[in-house]
This record gives C-alpha cells, structure tokens and sequence, in this order.
C-alpha cells in the first residue's frame, strides 16, 4: 500500500544523506580543535585560528539551516503518511464499489445468458416453400438440413434447405422424376429416379464431401426407396427382372461396392439400416404363404430369420442397439406390436388388446410409438411404450380423431398427426417427454387437407408438408430455434 515503512525511508533517504555529510564535516572539524589544544596564550601565537573560527560559524550556520530543512521534511514525511491511511481508505472504498460492480455485471451476464437460451430453446414455424408447384415428403437430419422432392413445372427434383444461412438448394436438375429423397447427419442424400429412358428408376447419391452426385445403379432392375445410415452405408429393395421377385441390395459406403443381400424366389420388402450397418425388412414366407422378418448382421455379413410363425408381419424397424419392432398378426384375430431384444435375442409381444396396432417407430432407448385403430376402424389413437419402466400410455386425447403416423426422436418426444374435432383439419401434435405434455403445433384456418408428412429428428425440430389453398398446391414448413434460421409464425390460409 501507499503507507508502506519503506516508501517512507525512499523519500527521506536524501537528507538522511544530507544529514549524515554534515555530521562528518563537524566530527572532522572537531578532531582538528583537539588536535590543536591546548590553544596558545594569544589569538596572535595560533596560525589560522580566526580562519578557523570563521569557517566553524558558517559550519554551525549550515548545520543549523540543515536541521532546519530535515525538520521540514520529517514533517512533510509524517503528513504523507497520514495521508497514504487516508488513500488506502479511499481504495478499498474503490476496490469495494468494483467488486459490487462486477458482481452486477456477472448476474446482468447470467439473466442474459438465460434469456439467450431460452430464446434458443424457442422454436417457431417457418414456410421453407412458396411457390405453385407440389413439394411432397419432406425429411429432416439432426443438424436441421431438410430435403424433399418438388414438382419444378416439369417432372420432380430433389431440393434441400440449409446452410449459413439457411437456404433452399435444388439438388438435381434433369428432365426426369426424383423420388424419396433420406439425408444421414452428414448431409448425404439418397433417393431414387428415373434414368433416361424415363421408366426405369435407379439408384442416386449425393456426396455432401465433394457435392458431386452418383448414380450408385445402372441396371435393368427397378430400384426403390433407398435408406441412407449416418455412415453413408445405403439399402433398397429392387425388381428382379429375372426371378420376378423383389430383392434386397446394400451399398458400402466404405468399399463403395454394391452387394445383394437375398437372392431368392419370394417378396423382400422395406428394408430399414442403422448407424451399424444391420438391415431389417420383411419377406414372403414360400412354405406358409405369410410374412416373416429378417435381419442382416453387419459385423458378422449374416442372414438371420426372427420370426417363425403361420400370421402376417409387417413393417420391421431397427434401432441403433439392433432392437427391432413391427407389428404382427396375433393368431389372426388382430395387429399387435411385437419387439425383438437384441441383447437378450428374445422376442416379446408389447400389446395384447382387440384394436389393431400398426406401422411402430423405434428409438434408440428402446421406446416404441405406433397407431391404434379399433376394431371397426372407425377412430385411432397413438400409444407409447416406455422401454425405461416397462408401461404403455396413451398419447392422444379425444379432442382428435384419425391419429396416425406417429414418429419419436431419440429424446422420446413423439409426433403425429390428427384430426382437430373442433377446426375439421388435420394438425401436427407433439409430445414432449420431458415435461410430459401433449400440444398442436400446428392449426390456423380449416382445410380439408390440413398437414400431413411430418418427422422430428433428435433435437425436436418438425418438418411436415401441408396444403396451401392459396394455390391448391403442398408446401414444405419447419418447426425450429433460431439456429435454423427461422422466423416468427406466419399468417396464412392453410392448417400449418
């Protein structure tokens, strides 16, 4: 601090020098008196001594005015020092009124920061399309990017919308029909189209790498509704012109070599692949006339039957643990949801009710969502299964009819879509598991069309198709935070 003992010798350090020189000029002086005593008996007998005595007074005057000014500044000194214990107050009073002063600033940083991300976790609606032409089947990646296939005046193109910032891209450009466009987490797209000839659909990826798009296929066979895995592995099942029979074919994103993962006489259907690379689907059972699943072992390049039975199953879908749901005939009376356990290699029946329940969605927890008709198909209602408990719960209320076509993120969140009793129009809904509450995220004016084609991915941005009656024609809208470039919920004359 200012009151430091050693800043106060700093400034008395010089006439402590002064102080200390005369002090040896009047001790030199006083051993040349004892050196000359005893004096002589007259002034006349001592050589010099009136010059002694003269240059002794202005001696004695310089002493004098010297301790004069070390007064002076021993004074000065002490009332610097009393001074520095005033200072030191007068700083801690500073470093105090700072401290509360930072101490502000970092609360006014906290409640912005909160506000930031609550603003972030805030999502709206945004029209991505807004033309005259039909945009159908929008799909969505967990960084945001959605694709879909447009009608462009001519035949259909594969469009995407992303990027800094966010914008729509079309992808082809050719004068023949895109289809079924899937995107992975690193933005390649896949889907099918037809090649030149226009009748025969091939198989098309774009590299988001290197932008550049390949067509994978390039054969007589009828290829469709390719899957894309985060890995860039891709499956689709194709018409086998030779055997007439539908065939399951895989491409290998690291070997970039397409192989044929069946080769038989019966129906190979919907084949679905996870970020391991396994594939499941359904197939014709030959001997018994229904439908069984399959599953391909990626790590082991095996073809492995699950189920063994004389009733229909359906639709098979995998997660990333390899568990797999679909749903099944139950001795013919009605549908059923049954879940295959990669771990324990059991198989389960989830429900055994009178309704029929059908088309099931997996997540990577393991929890199922799918469709509930009843047994006159007269209403449906969408069920959870929470693999954490075990329990089933009913998601819809009776505000709504027809739901259908659930999806669930890896969150748990789960959407659908139903008819709203109150506006006659088909709205978006969603679940959220966290808060476990039910709300449309969709609904304005009624439409007889409404909203249809919706997915969610991981962080609960929702993209769906919906009827703009404006032009009669379906248009692309997304459900996300500001990250996605969106902006405040439009005003319109369509049920989105």
């Amino acid at each position: 601090t200012l009151g430091d003992t050693n800043l106060q010798q700093l400034v008395r350090l010089p006439y402590d020098i002064q102080r200390q020189q005369v002090s040896l000029q009047i001790a030199g002086f006083a051993n040349l008196l004892i050196q000359q005593d005893p004096l002589p008996d007259t002034i006349n007998d001592m050589p010099g001594y009136y010059s002694i005595v003269n240059k002794r007074e202005d001696y004695l005057q310089t002493i004098s005015l010297l301790q004069g000014l070390i007064d002076t500044n021993t004074v000065q000194i002490l009332r610097i020092a009393g001074d520095v214990d005033d200072l030191n107050v007068q700083l801690q009073q500073v470093r105090d009124d700072m401290s509360s002063q930072n101490a502000y600033q970092n609360g006014l940083n906290g409640v912005l920061a909160n506000i930031l991300g609550e603003f972030d976790n805030r999502k709206f609606i945004r029209q991505v399309t807004n033309n005259t032409f039909d945009d159908y089947n929008p799909q969505i990646s967990d960084d945001g990017s959605v694709v879909w296939y447009g009608f462009d005046g001519t035949d259909s193109e594969i469009y995407i919308y992303g990027g800094t910032p966010a914008a729509v891209s079309q992808i082809t450009n050719n004068s023949t029909d895109d289809y079924e466009p899937r995107i992975n987490s690193r933005g390649d797209i896949v889907w099918y189209g037809y090649d030149a000839s226009g009748y025969e659909p091939e198989i098309y990826l774009y590299e988001a790498s290197t932008g550049n798009i390949i067509q994978l296929t390039d054969n007589t066979i009828y290829e469709y509704n390719p899957k894309i895995s985060d890995t860039g592995d891709i499956v689709w099942y194709g018409w086998d012109t030779t055997s007439y029979d539908y065939e399951i074919y895989l491409y290998d994103a690291s070997s970039r070599a397409i192989n044929q993962l069946t080769d038989n006489t019966v129906y190979d259907y919907e084949p679905q692949i996870n970020g391991r690379g396994d594939v499941v689907w359904y197939a014709s059972d030959a001997l018994e006339g229904d439908t069984e699943i399959y599953f391909y072992d990626a790590l082991s390049r095996t073809i492995s039957q699950i189920t063994y039975n004389a009733t229909e199953d359906y639709s098979p879908m995998i997660n990333a643990n390899g568990d797999i749901a679909w749903y099944g005939y139950d001795a013919g009376n009605d549908f059923e949801i049954y879940l295959y356990n990669a771990s324990t290699l059991l198989i389960s029946q989830v429900t055994d009710n009178t309704t029929h329940d059908n088309n099931p969605m997996i997540s990577d927890n393991g929890d199922i969502v799918w469709t509930a008709w009843d047994a006159t198909y007269s209403d449906s209602h969408i069920y959870l299964y929470d693999a954490s408990v075990p329990s089933i719960k009913l998601l819809s209320d009776d505000t709504t009819n027809y739901d259908s076509n659930p999806r669930i993120n890896g969150n748990g969140d789960v959407i659908w879509t139903g008819w709203d009793n109150a506006s006659e129009g088909y709205k978006i809904y969603l679940y959220d598991a966290l808060s476990a509450t039910l709300s449309p995220i969709t609904g304005n004016l009624p439409s007889s069309e409404g909203d249809y084609a919706q997915q969610i991915n991981d962080n609960g941005d929702i993209v769906w198709a919906a009827l703009d009656i404006t032009d009669y024609d379906s248009e692309i809208y997304l459900y996300a935070g500001p990250a996605a470039s969106v902006i405040p919920l439009t005003t319109n004359t369509t049920d989105d």
